[in-house]
């Protein structure tokens, strides 16, 4: 048995009306609302078949007529409530969002898979949180989701995942970030109850959920869709003991949510084994054995799109603008500075002379140096607090936590803020340990050097030449700069403000509080005049394109990835722009050459690829490239005497191309023309140890670019990028409005409001018009609802000039939408524009105007008499509704039965005017009985067999899926079966020696036999038994979900209304 919303059933004792259906596990949990009695109007929640419910007859009556409003509001709501097949979108137009095709493209790919499980891996700044919230709006219209969980960084990513959600999509989502939130939660319910069990909606932050104590929570309760931003910070790890927090956290995760996706803009790192484990959690299918891609099957899960793929859809351009690339070489011109350089380096050479680990503390040094000189004596400074010798057992726990922070910023490219300092502290304290007391006086020498050359630091000067070169051509202009250190954050900041930089100069940092970064984030994104400088703790999540298209790099790290992050702030979807990226260097220095090359390398393979490899970040190549690193430095001129100051003042040199004999024009006018020079700019440097340096960096790129070749997804093909994906996404789209009948939801929210209120609401000036002959109507139809719903349909179709007025909403209606846009609290009225297909009031709309019983109304028309009948169908598998929608057929005097697909064909019928009582009520009987009468059944059968046709399209689409899901999933199994077992092993018979003893699964050649006896096998290797075990439970359980969406019920189809159209 079968229950759809819109049906009466009679349930303990009395009559309700069904105003929902969703699955729950092995049960169906209705939302019923009572119709009869006492408790009429009651809302409830019942399970089925744990409570018995019986589904009432609901016999079309034609003499029992209702106001054609009623009819309306009735029909608009069974309309929004239909759920079409996979090919169709529902929330094509979710609210306050100016969608592009291509943000469509994931939402049909989720729809077309059993369990909507995605990585959505479009590069940085396409708008992959607007596809997440397409996603989510369509399944939560289409009732396949009901709890959903977003897991993002904390700190303004986590902000913007709430604000995106509730402004654009009309989501309100429960912030559960801190302790404090989840210990009011878990107050607010009853005791021993799990907080998260309550909140259907819950944004939660990924460190925050990795503890635990909050982990057993996630892991007690069930998700319908899971979205975890930012997914590369949870790739696996090849030794089990290096798995982190995070990962375990996405492994919960990705087992009790039904549907998943994965955020991130660099799928893949250059490591086969890391994009695997993150296709591991979206099917453990996906994989092999040794956890790496098996074959092509994981693009069915995987959407990745670059800019290049992008074009506007009527013009063909490109809808990025391109970004400009103005490398700023810095001299050194001041005495100060090379004398305080040349100190640093005869501290730093005799340490650099074994290499190894010891190295690296100094390295560190070296690089806060050419970062802003305030950086480095920062650092200096502690050390001279901490001079010390230390015992061998001290420094070997040292150098493994420094070795372990290591590996950690070059796996995820920035360290959380206590992280960072507690590094900075450890390098510290490293090197005081390395020297001696003795060497303490020359230490503070160095620091005195230091603080005499900080306040003519050339970067610095640098800085503030640029923006006021910005600022000379747009006066008004936002700029944000980005920066490594907090030292060099605060120096930045000093030195902007010693020079008169107008405007506001901001500050974000991952030390800073969560409101501190977010109204400094805020201010810039919606304010001119304002220089923002941030650290890399902020590099993911600032979305600042709208107001600033310039970014200065203060100084650079050597993960492109992390690079590109930074300058994904202002170079994204929406950008107005041609967005300009500047790279301060110093002159003369092996930062120059050796970040002119990275940098080379880096724009080529973005423009190539889209992705970077972490380029001087592998933990295994960093010991090696530190030591080059930090010999190229000592090899180059830079500490010679000092050069006369470069032409036009100040520090900010020429163009970097100066250096290599290219005009310095070649590499400012046109980013295009400088790629391919700007990496060979260092090439006339003799440094043996830098050459090693360059060559590392090249073969990072080209093995990475090989790497790109093999997986062309990562490069120019893409996923799901090809023009076939498009023209069906806009397919999709015009389905949607016919099947939706191009429904206006403010006309019908403000026409439900009407109704629901009684029509009590004060009407603007204006808004009243002649109701004529359907004031008979309404004075047949008694209570206030009913006079709501005239007042209502008085207005369809003859009021456009007021539909921006805003609407009046009940009293009973206003709950949960503070802070919802467009909502006035004081005048209890909310701004039609703000209303999308998820908005909660379009929801009570439509189980407050849907009937339980069909709707018969009566209208005046130019023509003969015509009779349309209405009709609901419904089509499940299993337990789960596949499929819902409303057909019309319209009889007339004479003519065979039209099926009407289109809503809209008779949905316009309620602009007709109503008749005056008296004819309504006769109405029947005088135009339509002799004729209309016998041939309802014939319109009945004539919707159902429309409606078996629709029906068996969509079975044969779903079989066509399953099928393909079943060769894949029994490729999948023979590839696992090989590799536990080994390959097929034919028996071979001697008929004069003793047969040798061969395991049966090495012999099977049924790979679910092979598995299912390896893992009865007493003498094999527990973890090989585990690994045949999890491979035939995977099996098994997809064959049984496969099973279960195959299992179709019976179509069914009622009547839900009639229109009598009589003549004029």
């Amino acid at each position: 048995m079968q229950i759809a919303a819109g049906q009466r059933v009679a349930a303990r004792g009395l009559v309700w009306d069904v105003c929902g259906v969703e699955p729950a596990g092995r049960q169906t949990r209705l939302r019923l609302r009572c119709a009869a009695g006492d408790l009429r109007g009651l809302d409830w929640t019942l399970l089925t078949p744990h409570e018995p419910v019986t589904p009432l007859a609901t016999a079309l009556d034609p003499t029992r007529l209702q106001p054609l409003a009623r009819w309306w509001l009735h029909h608009m709501a069974s309309v929004l409530d239909q759920v079409p097949g996979a090919g169709t979108l529902l929330a094509a137009a979710p609210g306050r969002v100016a969608l592009e095709p291509y943000q469509l493209v994931p939402m049909l790919r989720a729809l077309e898979l059993p369990r909507p499980r995605l990585l959505l891996a479009d590069g940085v700044g396409l708008g992959k949180t607007i596809e997440a919230g397409l996603i989510a709006t369509e399944l939560i219209a289409r009732r396949r989701a009901h709890r959903i969980l977003v897991v993002a960084p904390a700190g303004p990513l986590l902000r913007q995942w709430e604000q995106e959600l509730r402004l654009r999509f009309d989501l309100r989502f429960r912030v559960i970030a801190d302790a404090a939130a989840l210990e009011a939660e878990r107050r607010a319910r009853e005791l021993g109850g799990n907080p998260f069990d309550a909140v259907p909606l819950c944004l939660t932050a990924l460190d925050f959920a990795k503890q635990e104590r909050v982990l057993q929570e996630l892991e007690r309760t069930a998700w319908d869709l899971v979205i975890i931003d930012e997914a590369h910070h949870c790739v696996g790890a090849r030794e089990p003991r290096d798995v982190t927090q995070r990962r375990r956290l996405a492994e919960v995760l990705a087992r009790t949510g039904d549907g998943l996706l994965l955020l991130t803009a660099t799928p893949h790192d250059g490591d086969d084994a890391h994009f695997g484990s993150l296709l591991a959690l979206l099917d453990r299918s996906l994989v092999d054995a040794a956890g790496l891609p098996d074959g092509m099957a994981y693009r069915r899960h995987v959407v990745r799109r670059l800019k290049q793929h992008l074009h506007d859809r009527h013009t063909g351009a490109p809808l990025f603008r391109p970004r400009r690339v103005l490398p700023v070489a810095v001299a050194m011109p001041h005495p100060a500075v090379r004398r305080f350089h040349a100190a640093l380096s005869a501290l730093v050479l005799p340490r650099l002379a074994v290499r190894g680990g010891e190295a690296l503390a100094f390295v560190a040094l070296l690089k806060r140096s050419v970062s802003t000189i305030a950086a480095c004596v920062a650092t200096l400074r502690v050390v001279a607090a901490r001079i010390s010798g230390a015992e061998p057992a001290e420094r070997q726990e040292r150098a493994r936590a420094l070795h372990a922070y290591r590996r950690k910023l070059a796996r995820y490219g920035v360290l959380p803020p206590a992280d960072e300092a507690e590094l900075a502290a450890l390098e510290a304290e490293d090197i005081a340990a390395r020297l001696s007391d003795d060497q303490a006086a020359a230490l503070h020498a160095l620091i005195a050097l230091g603080e005499a050359a900080a306040p003519h630091d050339p970067k610095l000067a640098a800085l503030v030449s640029e923006i006021r070169t910005i600022r000379a051509e747009r006066p008004r202009a936002n700029v944000l700069v980005y920066t490594e250190y907090t030292d060099s954050q605060d120096a930045a900041l000093s030195a902007l403000r010693a020079a008169g930089i107008e405007g506001e100069v901001l500050a974000i940092s991952g030390a800073d509080d969560e409101a501190a970064r977010s109204a400094a984030a805020e201010r810039c994104a919606v304010a001119d005049d304002v220089v923002l400088v941030s650290t890399d703790s902020l590099a993911e999540g600032l979305n600042l394109h709208r107001r600033c298209r310039d970014l200065i790099h203060l100084d650079l790290p050597y993960n492109p990835n992390r690079l590109e992050q930074r300058n994904g702030r202002i170079d994204r979807y929406g950008q107005a722009a041609d967005p300009v990226i500047r790279y301060l260097h110093l002159a003369d220095t092996f930062e120059e050459g050796l970040l002119l090359r990275l940098i080379g390398k880096y724009e080529k393979a973005r423009a190539a690829l889209g992705v970077m490899p972490d380029t001087l970040g592998l933990p295994e190549a960093e010991e090696a490239a530190a030591f080059a690193e930090a010999q190229a430095l000592l090899a180059m001129p830079h500490l010679a005497e000092p050069q006369a100051p470069l032409a036009g003042g100040g520090s900010t040199a020429s163009p970097a191309g100066d250096q290599s004999g290219d005009p310095p024009a070649s590499l400012f006018p046109d980013a295009r023309a400088a790629l391919p020079t700007l990496d060979r700019s260092a090439e006339g440097i003799r440094a043996a140890a830098f050459r090693d340096l360059l060559r590392e960096i090249d073969r990072a790129y080209d093995g990475f670019e090989r790497m790109a070749l093999r997986h062309g997804w990562l490069a120019g093909q893409g996923v799901q990028a090809d023009a076939t994906r498009l023209a069906l996404a806009g397919r999709a789209v015009r389905r949607s409005r016919v099947v939706s009948g191009g429904v206006d939801l403010a006309a019908f929210v403000r026409a439900a409001a009407l109704a629901e209120a009684g029509g009590r609401e004060r009407q603007p000036a204006g808004e009243a018009t002649s109701r004529g002959a359907q004031q008979g109507a309404c004075d047949a139809a008694p209570g206030w609802t009913e006079r709501g719903a005239c007042d209502a349909a008085a207005t369809i179709g003859s009021r456009a000039g007021a539909a921006h007025d805003p609407i009046p909403v009940p009293a009973d209606w206003a709950h949960d939408l503070t802070s919802l846009p467009g909502w006035d609290p004081i005048q209890g009225t909310l701004d039609p524009a703000a209303i999308g297909r998820a908005h909660p009031l379009v929801r009570r709309c439509i189980d407050r105007m849907r009937q339980a019983e069909p709707v018969v109304a009566v209208v005046r028309a130019t023509a003969g008499s015509e009779a349309v009948v209405t009709y609901a169908t419904t089509l499940h598998a299993g337990a789960a509704l596949a499929w819902q929608r409303v057909l019309a057929v319209r009889l007339r005097p004479g003519e065979p039965e039209t099926v009407l697909h289109d809503p809209a064909t008779w949905l316009v019928a309620a602009t007709d005017q109503a008749t005056d009582a008296a004819d309504a009520a006769s109405a029947w009987e005088r135009h339509f009985a002799d004729w209309a009468a016998p041939r309802l059944p014939r319109a009945e059968a004539a919707a159902v067999e429309a409606a078996d046709r629709l029906a068996a399209q969509l079975r044969a689409e779903r079989t066509v899926d399953a099928e393909t899901e079943a060769r894949a999933l029994a490729t999948w199994l023979r590839h696992r079966a090989t590799a536990l077992c080994g390959p097929v092993q034919p028996r071979v018979g001697d008929l004069f020696a003793t047969p040798r003893r061969t395991p049966d699964w090495r012999t099977a050649p049924d790979p679910l036999r092979r598995l299912g006896l390896l893992a009865a096998d007493p003498g094999v290797s527990p973890a090989l038994r585990q690994a045949a075990n999890e491979a035939i439970a995977l099996q098994r359980a997809r064959d049984e979900d496969r099973q279960r969406r195959l299992a179709w019920e019976p179509l069914r189809l009622w009547p839900i209304g009639l229109l009598l159209r009589v003549p004029a």
